[in-house]
């Protein structure tokens, strides 16, 4: 295990190293284009979360619930069962259909 986390660990820091040697070779013109496609990257992520957040509020509040408890939280299916007061198969049920909702919303918002 500490032979495997050692060489890890040594990876990582020459992926570091390539990566601040390669950008230092170039010329600063296309270091400022990289920054813009990364600041366009994030502003694309954050519409993308703001979408996502849209399309939950506006499914069914069980729906809602159930997504958020999987997705953002991460809770297992067997927990979210117990939270709820559902058996399994039930949950594993509403947890299809708020997906399948979702979906269908999210493509229609496009």
């Amino acid at each position: 295990m500490f032979s495997i986390a050692r060489h890890k660990i040594v990876d990582q820091i020459r992926k570091k190293k390539l990566k601040s040697i390669l950008f230092s070779k170039l010329p600063s013109y296309i270091i400022e284009s990289l920054k813009a496609v990364f600041i366009d990257e994030e502003i694309d992520k954050k519409e993308l979360k703001e979408k996502i957040s849209k399309v939950i509020e506006s499914l069914p509040n069980d729906y809602q619930v159930i997504l958020r408890l999987k997705y953002i939280e991460g809770i297992k299916i067997k927990e979210i069962a117990e939270k709820l007061k559902m058996n399994f198969k039930a949950t594993e049920s509403l947890l299809f259909r708020a997906r399948k909702s979702f979906i269908k919303v999210f493509n229609n918002e496009l």
